[in-house]
């Protein structure tokens, strides 16, 4: 099994400066968790007690060692991130902040790349490249609104890759128990497969209704060998008459991929 490494970019500041620098993990995947313990110290010259910690996202797990801090004693912060379902460049912010209005909060950056276990895309045209527009990538959830008469119009494709050279090539299979889709998969390399989602009978009336259904897809990947895909169908009489595209949102069919 191959490992890509990706270099990884860690900031560490602080506001005022006269913080401790630390290095961050140099290569992350996504079923790897982001996991840093960081040095901080007081770089004022009165002894400060950390009132609250603040983050840019919920996702972000921390844990500071000591909330007083006599001046230039250091303590710990350790911070834990999962990179499940992302890749790419990961960005977030700590701030610590003291009890003290007059002094500036510590602030923490940190940066990093994630290389997806296995890449879930949307495909609008070439299933064997990753959507240079990254509003594409990393999609669980595909939303389609359509007449009961028009099941002909859904269509998706998804694109499923990895990076990892296994035993076989990739390998994806889905399971499905609802009543709007059929899904198929299709080869496309040793690392690629297109999942292909449409109608079951598109030449029946869909039921009038809104349908949160799922597709399991297990895989070999050994550290990625399950997980789901989300899909909301809003089958509607007064839903646009528009062909539904791949996206999910209105606009013209494209063809299928080759």
């Amino acid at each position: 099994m191959t490992k890509p490494l990706i270099s990884a970019v860690l900031l560490f500041l602080c506001i005022i400066g006269n913080c401790l620098a630390s290095e961050a993990p140099s290569s992350l995947r996504e079923h790897e968790d982001f996991t840093h313990t960081f040095t901080v110290k007081n770089p004022y010259d009165r002894a400060v007690r950390v009132e609250k910690t603040d983050t840019t996202c919920t996702c972000i797990k921390l844990e500071l060692n000591d909330y007083f801090l006599l001046p230039g004693e250091e303590t710990t912060l350790d911070v834990q991130v999962s990179n499940l379902r992302t890749s790419g460049t990961r960005s977030y912010k700590v701030w610590l902040y003291v009890t003290d209005p007059e002094l500036e909060p510590i602030e923490i950056a940190t940066t990093w790349d994630v290389v997806p276990t296995v890449a879930v895309d949307l495909i609008l045209d070439d299933p064997k490249k990753r959507p240079a527009d990254h509003k594409y990538r990393d999609i669980y959830r595909y939303v389609a609104h359509v007449k009961p008469n028009e099941g002909k119009r859904l269509r998706k494709y998804v694109r499923l890759s990895t990076p990892d050279t296994l035993e076989g090539g990739f390998q994806v299979s889905p399971s499905y128990d609802g009543k709007i889709w059929d899904f198929s998969t299709k080869v496309i390399d040793q690392q690629t497969v297109l999942l292909i989602a449409k109608a079951k009978d598109p030449k029946t009336a869909l039921e009038v209704g809104l349908f949160q259904e799922v597709v399991n897809l297990k895989t070999n990947n050994p550290n990625k060998s399950e997980f789901s895909l989300q899909f909301f169908t809003n089958v509607d009489p007064k839903a646009g008459t528009k062909d539904q595209a791949a996206s999910g949102f209105d606009g013209p069919l494209p063809p299928p991929p080759q």
